[in-house]
Order: structure tokens, then C-alpha cells, then sequence
């Protein structure tokens, strides 16, 4: 008798910038996002995170990711680089 694997759906291929996979991931993963990361939120991988409320903590993490953006923005706006704002002075 021969095995065969059952026939499974497949899913659309969806391609994502490395950039936005880091801050999803980070968010999904409860951890900041890195420093210096520019990428936006993808909802379609934090709905498939399976949270119950899943809506409602994507508007909360996408508010996270904006404020991370602006402040990414003043910093660099002020020409100070990462260093200077992580307090390594150079030593």
C-alpha cells in the first residue's frame, strides 16, 4: 500500500521587506524594536499571530512603531548618531 500526503491548501506567497519584518517580529515578540530600524508594522503577519485581539494591538503596536519612527527622525534631525544617544561616549 502506498502512502500519500494529503493534499493541502496553499496559501498566497506574500513577500515582506526585511525592514518591516524586524519591527513586526519585535512587537509580536514583546521586544523593542532596534534602534535605527525604519520599517513599518505588517498587519497581515500580526493578524496571523492569532491574537484574540488582534485589531486592537495592531493599533496600539502600529502607535508604538510610529512614535519609535519620530523619535528615530528627532534624533537624527539633531545630529546625534546612535552612540551619543545609547551614552557611548567613545571610550
Amino acid at each position: 500500500m502506498l502512502c500519500e500526503m494529503p493534499r493541502v491548501p496553499q496559501a498566497p506567497v506574500v513577500t515582506l521587506p526585511q525592514l518591516d519584518f524586524a519591527s513586526s517580529m519585535a512587537l509580536l515578540l514583546g521586544v523593542p524594536i532596534p534602534f535605527g530600524n525604519v520599517g513599518r508594522l505588517s498587519r497581515e503577519l500580526w493578524l496571523l499571530s492569532g491574537a484574540h485581539d488582534a485589531p486592537a494591538s495592531f493599533r496600539a503596536a502600529l502607535a508604538g512603531n510610529a512614535w519609535q519612527a519620530r523619535c528615530l527622525c528627532n534624533i537624527f534631525a539633531s545630529g546625534l548618531d546612535e552612540r551619543t544617544v545609547a551614552g557611548d561616549h567613545g571610550h
